[in-house]
């Protein structure tokens, strides 16, 4: 990513919060339940730590109406710089994305790969041959490549 850009951005918590919540049978769901509700209550908990913290620029939350019952969470955005925290070193497996600015690819790559874990990462850029150059560097299970 550009310095500067970074998922905080209004237009990428627009895209989170556009994300649709509902039933896997439904067509129109972008986003279904976690597996239980103490692992909603869990990544919840990391979330509000965050905003706690003033790092968590998109804070989705529990909905309301038929889905509160449920084990669904809106998506939530966390920016952290320190690649030591718990927030880029621990997986919690939910609707959370961590975002961190770079000054190039190098630094995007590096701060990547900074994790212990590594199960799935993704690159967003309009340039698909960037995109590849980046993910082939990656150490992840899973590279998502994404043109935004």
């Amino acid at each position: 990513m550009r310095a500067g850009t970074t998922p905080s951005q209004p237009r990428w918590r627009l895209r989170c919060q556009r994300f649709r919540l509902g039933a896997v049978e439904d067509e129109s769901t972008d986003l279904g339940p976690l597996i239980n509700h103490a692992t909603r209550d869990r990544v919840q908990a990391v979330v509000a730590e965050a905003a706690e913290m003033g790092c968590a620029p998109l804070v989705g939350g529990i909905p309301g109406g038929e889905l509160a019952a449920g084990s669904y969470l809106a998506p939530s955005i966390v920016a952290v710089e320190q690649l030591d925290s718990s927030f880029v070193q621990e997986e919690f497996f939910g609707p959370v994305m961590n975002s961190s600015a770079s000054e190039n690819d190098a630094e995007a790559v590096s701060k990547a790969n900074a994790t212990r874990y590594g199960l799935a990462a993704s690159v967003w850029t309009p340039d698909l041959a960037r995109a590849h150059r980046v993910a082939r560097k990656l150490r992840s299970g899973t590279v998502w490549i994404q043109r935004p």
